[in-house]
């Protein structure tokens, strides 16, 4: 999963926001600014591994008289290089220039490759992107081959815009058509972001401004973090047991604890309540912020966590599995909610097989008062 902003001349993004969905999206980035009636593209691959929040607003801030459109590359499927950065051409013809950026995943135009071990297509993750796969074999063969009521390359057609959807992968891609003599045109299901100031800017998705979710920046954060609670706990237990030995040097023992009746994480009073992620409460739940992404890319689906739809992982193959298991992070605050949620599961069918069993005891009393006032007719 990717981000996408585009800002009119004038507009900057908030640069801690900015920097987030930087740090979220380090692999590339591709920056459209038009010039008039000129499309000016640029394709950059940072020098070590990992994009920088200032090298992309520097890019921004020095095209801020025009407007910019800029994309923020997550690897999920093809290599990571500069023939997958966006935006892919799809239409180059005379003076007529239409480009093409995405964000989500299109898991039919991934690229392929046949295992000779495991007899199997693979994700060849050498290769094309899902991206590029259907710019090439999607879009560009359609804009080409057809003339809108405006010649060809015309991305306001309305003819075309049917076609084009017809081929689209539901609201959570979010696909964007920008050319140098139409008004872009937006696929899927797109948001918009406040920059202050009473202005709003479309994006393609929220989920990368706010934290860092992934990355390396987010790993070394984590491993920052994780040292530093090391060293609070070894501070903290050296002052306990200093603590104790003086307490106990003096013949008086203090306990540090009191009861505490625990209950289970997962039971709760009253009838069990499913979130999604519009009303996730992340401070009940912390750890499944830490979720970033899997094999499938189905764990950044916030409504995965509902049991209507959680039931679609029994159709993942074992590679897929393996896959997601391989995330060792991941796979642990997954098998958390599903083993909650499966004891939450539990307590209901205990509740109805207890309701069950009343009620059949209830109708063989019916049924034997039925037999007795029978038999007395």
């Amino acid at each position: 999963m990717c981000s996408i902003i585009l800002l009119k001349a004038g507009q900057t993004f908030p640069y801690e926001n900015l920097r987030n969905a930087v740090y979220n999206n380090w692999h590339s980035y591709g920056l459209v600014t038009i010039v008039g009636d000129k499309l000016d593209v640029k394709k950059v691959m940072p020098k070590n591994d990992e994009l920088t929040p200032e090298e992309v607003r520097k890019a921004l801030d020095d095209d801020i008289d025009y407007d910019r459109i800029i994309h923020l590359r997550h690897n999920t499927a093809g290599a990571t290089d500069k023939n997958n950065c966006h935006p892919f051409d799809v239409f180059v013809s005379g003076d007529s220039y239409v480009v093409f950026m995405h964000n989500g995943t299109l898991h039919d135009h991934k690229s392929k490759k046949f295992d000779e071990k495991s007899k199997k297509w693979e994700d060849d993750d050498s290769g094309p992107s899902d991206s590029k796969n259907f710019a090439d074999y999607v879009i560009s063969p359609i804009i080409n081959g057809f003339k809108g009521e405006k010649g060809f390359g015309d991305i306001s057609d309305p003819m075309f815009r049917r076609i084009i959807q017809k081929f689209w992968y539901g609201n959570h891609n979010r696909g964007l058509l920008i050319s140098n003599k139409h008004d872009p045109f937006f696929l899927g299901e797109w948001s918009e972001f406040d920059i202050g100031g009473g202005e709003k800017v479309k994006v393609s998705n929220l989920d990368y401004f706010k934290e860092l979710k992934r990355g390396p920046e987010f790993e070394r954060r984590k491993k920052s973090d994780a040292e530093a609670k090391a060293k609070q706990e070894a501070e903290k237990e050296a002052r306990n047991a200093s603590s104790t030995s003086s307490s106990t040097g003096s013949g008086r023992v203090t306990s540090r604890f009191r009861s505490i009746e625990e209950k289970p994480s997962f039971r709760q009073e009253g009838p069990i309540q499913l979130a999604l992620l519009k009303d996730f409460d992340f401070n009940t739940r912390p750890s499944l912020g830490l979720l970033s992404e899997s094999a499938v890319e189905v764990l950044n689906d916030w409504e995965i966590y509902d049991r209507t739809r959680a039931v679609n992982l029994a159709a993942l193959t074992k590679a897929e599995l393996e896959e997601i298991a391989s995330d060792k992070a991941t796979c642990v605050h997954l098998m958390e909610w599903i083993f909650n949620d499966y004891a939450e599961l539990y307590l209901e069918f205990c509740d109805l097989e207890d309701k069950s069993s009343k009620q059949e005891k209830h109708i063989e009393r019916m049924a034997v008062q039925l037999r007795a006032q029978k038999d007395a007719a």
